[in-house]
C-alpha cells in the first residue's frame, strides 16, 4: 500500500474501533443491570457474530468480484470490504442499541438507575444495600482481580498472535498454488471468528465448571499459543488452523464466562454496572496491548 492508503488504513480502524467500543460497551452496561449472567453472555455472543458476519460478507463479495474482474487487487479489496461491512455493522448495534433502550423492562431499569444517579447528586437519603454503598472503583477492581487479568490477558495473547502470524505463515499444499489468496481471509480469520463465536456460546452452559482459579490456569496456558510464532513457516498448515480453533474456542469461552461470572460480593445494579465498565476496559485494553506489541515485533523484525 502507498503511504496514503497507510493513513487511511489507520484513520479507518481508529474510527471503527472508537463507534465499536461506544456501543459495545453500553451494551455490556445494560447487561450488568440484569442479575442473571445470560444477558451479558448475549452481548458477547452477539459480538462474537459480528466478526462471522464480516468474514462471511467479505469472502461472497471477494469471490463475486473476483470472477469479474480476475486481475483485481485482493489485498485492497479485501480491505475495503472488510471496513464497509465493519461500519456498517457498527451503525447497526447503534439501531439496536437505541431499539434495546426503548424495551419495557430495560427501560425501567434504566429509568431506575438514573433515578438512583440523581438521588445520589442530591444527596438524598437512599436505601442501599449495605455492600453496594461502600463499593468504589477501587475495591471493585480488587474484587474483580482475576477476572480482570483473564479478560486482559486472554485478549492479548489473541491480538498478540491473531491475526498477523498465522496470516504470515508459510503456506503448502492447497493453500501454496490456488487457495493462497485465501488462506488469510476467510480460513485464518474465518476459523478464528466462528470458533471465538463458538466458545461464548458454549459458556452459558459450561460456566458452573471454571472457577476463577480455572479460568487463570486455562489463561496462562494459552501462553502456549506463542509457539506459532517460532514454527509458523515450517507446521503444516491444517495444523496451524487446528490450533486456531483452539486459540478460538479458548478465547470466546474464557472471556465471556469471566464477564458474566461476577463474584457473589458484587450486589446492586449501580456495582454491577461499573464492573461491566471495569470488564470492558480490561477487554480492550488487552486488544490494545496486544496489537501494539505485535506491531512492535514485526516492525522491529524480530518476528
Amino acid at each position: 500500500m502507498s503511504f496514503k492508503n497507510k493513513i487511511l488504513l489507520i484513520i479507518a480502524f481508529a474510527s471503527v474501533d472508537a463507534l465499536g467500543t461506544l456501543t459495545e460497551s453500553s451494551l455490556f452496561g445494560i447487561a450488568e443491570l440484569f442479575q442473571t449472567g445470560s444477558f451479558t453472555q448475549a452481548t458477547q455472543v452477539g459480538s462474537g457474530m459480528v466478526g462471522v458476519l464480516n468474514v462471511s460478507a467479505n469472502t461472497i463479495i471477494r469471490l463475486i468480484v473476483v470472477l469479474i474482474h480476475s486481475n483485481i487487487d485482493n489485498d485492497q479489496l479485501s480491505f475495503y470490504i472488510f471496513m464497509s461491512v465493519l461500519i456498517l455493522l457498527c451503525f447497526i448495534a447503534v439501531y439496536v442499541y437505541y431499539r434495546l433502550i426503548h424495551i419495557p423492562p430495560v427501560n425501567i431499569r434504566i429509568n431506575q438507575q438514573m433515578a438512583l444517579f440523581q438521588q445520589e447528586k442530591r444527596r438524598d437519603i437512599v436505601e442501599l444495600h449495605s455492600l453496594e454503598n461502600e463499593l468504589s472503583f477501587w475495591k471493585l477492581i480488587i474484587i474483580l482481580k482475576t477476572h480482570l487479568f483473564v479478560q486482559f490477558y486472554v485478549l492479548f495473547i489473541t491480538l498478540l498472535l491473531w491475526p498477523g502470524i498465522p496470516c504470515s505463515a508459510s503456506t503448502n499444499g492447497w493453500f501454496n498454488s490456488s487457495g493462497k489468496l485465501w488462506w488469510c481471509s476467510p480460513f485464518v480469520i474465518g476459523t478464528f471468528n466462528l470458533e471465538d463465536l463458538i466458545g461464548r456460546t458454549l459458556a452459558i452452559k459450561v460456566h458452573q465448571y471454571f472457577s476463577e482459579k480455572i479460568c487463570l490456569l486455562c489463561a496462562l496456558l494459552r501462553s502456549l499459543f506463542i509457539i506459532i510464532i517460532f514454527y509458523r513457516h515450517t507446521i503444516d498448515n491444517i495444523l496451524l488452523l487446528c490450533l486456531i480453533i483452539i486459540m478460538g474456542i479458548t478465547n470466546g469461552l474464557l472471556a465471556t464466562v469471566t464477564f458474566m461470572v461476577r463474584p457473589n460480593s458484587i450486589v446492586g445494579m449501580n456495582n454491577c454496572e461499573r464492573a461491566a465498565y471495569l470488564m470492558t476496559a480490561a477487554l480492550y485494553f488487552g486488544i490494545a496491548s496486544g496489537s501494539i506489541v505485535a506491531a512492535i515485533l514485526s516492525i522491529t523484525h524480530l518476528i
